[in-house]
C-alpha cells in the first residue's frame, strides 16, 4: 500500500451500487455510486463485503446484475457454525513464551470410530488453543475454536458438559490431572 498514490484507494465509503460493464472490447469500466451520491470511476473495484451481505444484497449492489454463473457460485458458497471457546485457569500451566498449543492426536487410533459417533468425539475437532494475552481477557486464558457439525453438537450440550470435556481434553494432552 505504501507504494500506491495516496488518493488511489478509498476507505469507509458506504456504497449504494457498483455500475459495471463487461464489454467485448476488453475494456471494463466501473462506476461506484456512494451513499452520499458521489460517483467514482475506476478500472477495477475490489468488493470486500461479507458473504451474508453479498447473498442478501447482490441484486441491488451491482448494475447490471452479476452473470448467472457468478450468482450461482455465490449461492452455493456456504458458511457454517464456528464457535470460540475461552478457558480460564487460576495459573498458567504453559510456558511464558508460548503463543499456541497444538493438539496432535495419536495416528494409531482408528479415526473412523471417532467420526462415526459425534456425540462422544466432537471434542477432537478442537485442534489448538491460542494463549490470550492478559490485556485481552483475564489473566490465564486459552482460546480454542470448533466448527462444523461438531460445533453444532457442542451447542446442544449443557455448559457443564462442555467444561468437563474441555478439562478432560487438557488432562489427556498434558498428562496432569491437577490442571
Amino acid at each position: 500500500m505504501s507504494e500506491l498514490p495516496a488518493d488511489l484507494v478509498s476507505y469507509s465509503r458506504p456504497v449504494r451500487c457498483i455500475h459495471w460493464s463487461n464489454s467485448e472490447s476488453g475494456v471494463n469500466a466501473v462506476t461506484v455510486e456512494c451513499e452520499d451520491g458521489e460517483r467514482i470511476s475506476a478500472d477495477h473495484v475490489i468488493v470486500t463485503v461479507s458473504l451474508g451481505y453479498l447473498k442478501k444484497h447482490h441484486s441491488t449492489l451491482f448494475s447490471p446484475a452479476l452473470p448467472d454463473q457468478k450468482l450461482q457460485s455465490i449461492q452455493k458458497i456456504g458458511f457454517g457454525t464456528c464457535d470460540k471457546i475461552l478457558v480460564e485457569f487460576e495459573s498458567p500451566w504453559w510456558d511464558a513464551d508460548c503463543e499456541i498449543i497444538y493438539l496432535v492426536w495419536d495416528d494409531e487410533e482408528d479415526i473412523s470410530d471417532h467420526v462415526s459417533d459425534i456425540s462422544k468425539n466432537w471434542i477432537r475437532k478442537i485442534s489448538s488453543f491460542t494463549v490470550v494475552t492478559p490485556s485481552e481477557r483475564g489473566n490465564h486464558v486459552l482460546c480454542g475454536w470448533i466448527s462444523g457439525h461438531e460445533a453444532e453438537h457442542m451447542e446442544t450440550l449443557p455448559e457443564e458438559e462442555v467444561r468437563r470435556c474441555i478439562t478432560e481434553l487438557i488432562h489427556t494432552f498434558t498428562g496432569d490431572p491437577s490442571i
